[in-house]
């Protein structure tokens, strides 16, 4: 029933037999058929490895969740445009998130780190925004730089005072860029 190490060069052994040993088997086999049940699985640890792998989506939509409805979102010529701040999630996600929940979309994301590193990030879908120069837009603000591709681009910043500026500034140079 269990093996360990006494001392340098010495393992103890317990163990049950006789009739000890085939009532263990038996509340072995009891405790398998429980559980098998409470699973409704007739392979337990495939079950087991299925649950966790649940609950880890779950707790990453979870996580997601919270800050998704909080973002609130303005209607520009039939386009959902959102500029925020966010406190904890994977800004790539919820980027991807609002993108997928919408026909024409552009999001911009700021996060700010435990360390102070400021995280930027946009996304655009069918709309007459370029998200690498939204995000450099932004990112200058905020005392950096960045880029990347016309539908998702990311940045950096090092001036957290700047984030309401920086919000308010997005904002408008995507409204501009929607109006046209």
């Amino acid at each position: 029933t269990k093996e360990s190490g006494v001392s340098a060069g010495v393992r103890r052994i317990e163990a049950v037999c006789s009739r000890a040993a085939l009532n263990l088997a038996r509340s072995f086999r009891a405790e398998l058929e429980e559980l098998k049940e409470e699973l409704k699985s007739a392979e337990p640890l495939n079950a087991v490895k299925k649950l966790k792998g649940e609950l880890k989506t779950l707790k990453d939509k979870l996580k997601n969740a919270k800050n998704s409805h909080a973002l609130a979102f303005l209607n520009v010529n039939d386009t959902k445009l959102c500029v925020a701040s966010i406190d904890s999630g994977d800004i790539k996600t919820l980027i991807d998130e609002f993108k997928n929940e919408h026909e024409k979309a552009a999001i911009l994301l700021i996060q700010v780190d435990e360390e102070g590193k400021i995280s930027l990030a946009a996304g655009v879908k069918n709309a007459p925004l370029k998200a690498g120069a939204w995000v450099k837009f932004a990112a200058q603000i905020l005392g950096g730089n960045g880029g990347g591709k016309d539908d998702f681009a990311t940045a950096g910043g090092k001036n957290a005072l700047a984030i309401e500026d920086a919000i308010k500034s997005s904002l408008e140079y995507a409204r501009q860029a929607l109006e046209k």
